[in-house]
C-alpha cells in the first residue's frame, strides 16, 4: 500500500527501524517479526535504492495454501516495484493458479500478465456462495475461512461452518484489486 501510494517516507521509516533493530520488526517470535534478506532487499527497492538482485533458480518446493499466498503477495509486490514479473516468476504463479483454479488472487495475478483477461478471477468473485451481492460473507453461510486466498480449496475452509462471524471481504478486494476491477 505505502509503495503504490507513493509514500517514501514511511517506507523508509520501515527500513531504518529495521535497520536499528537487527531488522526484528517488533515483538513477538522471530518466524513473524524478522524481516528476512529478501524483503529488505524488496523494501529497499520500493525506497529507491540503486541495488541489483541475483538470481537464482528456484527450489522446487511443495508449499501448502498459506505459503503459496505469501509468494503470490511478494510476486504481487515484486511486479509492482519492476514492472512485471520475470519468467520465474511468472512460471511461479502459472503453477500456483493452475493447481488451485478457484483461488481469484492466483488467477488474477497470473491472467495480467498471461494475457489480461480477468474474466476466470472475476466469475470466482461473482460466486455468490462465496461473496454474497447484498451483505458481507458470513461463516455460518458461506465460508468458514475469513480470507479465502491463503487456504487450499478445501471444504472446511470454502465452505460453511458453525460460526457467528462476518468476514470483513478483504479477500474480494485485494483480488478485485488485481483483476483490474478497483
Amino acid at each position: 500500500y505505502l509503495y503504490a501510494t507513493g509514500d517514501k517516507q514511511n517506507l523508509t521509516e520501515i527500513y531504518e527501524y529495521g535497520k536499528a533493530n537487527g531488522n526484528v520488526m517488533g515483538r513477538g517470535p522471530l518466524s513473524r517479526t524478522f524481516m528476512t534478506p529478501p524483503m529488505v532487499f524488496l523494501l529497499q527497492r520500493m525506497i529507491g535504492f540503486n541495488v541489483s538482485e541475483v538470481t537464482l533458480e528456484p527450489k522446487q518446493v511443495t508449499k501448502a495454501g498459506f505459503e503459496k499466498h505469501l509468494d503470490a503477495i511478494s510476486l504481487l509486490s515484486k511486479a509492482m516495484v519492476g514492472g512485471g514479473l520475470d519468467p520465474l516468476q511468472y512460471e511461479e504463479i502459472r503453477k500456483y493458479s493452475e493447481a488451485s483454479p478457484r483461488n481469484a488472487l492466483f488467477s488474477a495475478l497470473y491472467n495480467k500478465y498471461r494475457d489480461g483477461n480477468q474474466q476466470q478471477a472475476i466469475d470466482i468473485l461473482l460466486d455468490e456462495k462465496l461473496f454474497p451481492s447484498d451483505r458481507l460473507p458470513t461463516a455460518r453461510d458461506n465460508r468458514c475461512e475469513e480470507y479465502l486466498w491463503q487456504r487450499d480449496d478445501d471444504p472446511k475452509d470454502w465452505g460453511p461452518c458453525d460460526s457467528d462471524k462476518v468476514h470483513d471481504g478483504v479477500d474480494f478486494l485485494l483480488a478485485a484489486y488485481v483483476a483490474g476491477q478497483l
